[in-house]
């Protein structure tokens, strides 16, 4: 099944970027190939589809084998066959002609029984030669069938819904797995936030200072009358120093 639209602006194919046409074309029971816009274009229909092709035409020319070119194969072979037949029949007239006139010509037994072992050979050639033909021919009606299924756009399609398979199977491995060592990397970096959180410090009985909305880490930084505030576990209180 073909699904495919000629060359157009970003607008003009947001159309097959819709989900539920996508659902739809994931759920489609038969193969699909789509052919949307130019080479460069993709929307998420043409992952949704069982093949992407890059035109439109492209598209028409992977689902239809050119058939005709195979039938007319066959047909040249079937035509070849008959000429070769109908040229050793002709070749073998006319030797049977010349016997014939040869054995009119001469009338003694011996001649005559050696012209009819000749015309008997040629007769046995003949037959031998035409079986051959029609054998040869049938082999080559066979080959030309049998390249005539190969061409079929199904197992190609099947083929490429395979690898397909393969490949998102391997995708969904390896996004699990970095899944898995992206949470165990966050899970060192919260253990180690949680070793820096101040407010741990502060629940073993320690206090911070600030003057000014300032973190005071030294005594010289203070002068008798300033105001500081005090931060403890469970809240700030003021104080002033003397």
């Amino acid at each position: 099944v073909l699904l495919v639209r000629g060359g157009g602006s970003l607008e003009d194919l947001w159309c097959f970027n819709d989900e539920a046409l996508a659902r739809d074309i994931a759920d489609f029971p038969l193969p699909l190939v789509t052919g949307i816009g130019h080479e460069i274009d993709f929307t998420i229909a043409d992952f949704a589809a069982d093949l992407r092709a890059p035109t439109p035409s492209v598209a028409a020319e992977t689902i239809t084998p050119d058939i005709q070119d195979l039938m007319q194969d066959i047909d040249d072979s079937t035509n070849r066959m008959c000429g070769q037949i109908k040229m050793r029949l002709h070749q073998n007239r006319d030797h049977l002609t010349y016997l014939t006139n040869s054995l009119q010509q001469q009338h003694p037994s011996r001649q005559f029984m050696q012209l009819r072992l000749q015309l008997q050979q040629a007769c046995n050639s003949l037959f031998g030669h035409m079986r051959f033909y029609l054998a040869d021919g049938n082999y080559r009606m066979g080959q030309a069938r049998s390249r005539l299924l190969q061409v079929n756009p199904g197992n190609d399609i099947r083929q490429r819904q395979e690898n397909i398979a393969t490949l998102s199977l391997a995708q969904r491995t390896a996004i699990k797995q970095r899944l898995i060592e992206a949470a165990h990397v966050l899970e060192l970096q919260l253990r180690s936030l949680d070793a820096l959180n101040p407010a741990r410090t502060l629940a073993r009985g320690f206090a911070t200072v600030s003057k000014s909305e300032s973190l005071v880490t030294s005594v010289k930084a203070l002068q008798s009358g300033d105001k500081v505030e005090i931060t403890l576990t469970d809240g700030q209180v003021g104080a002033s120093i003397d």
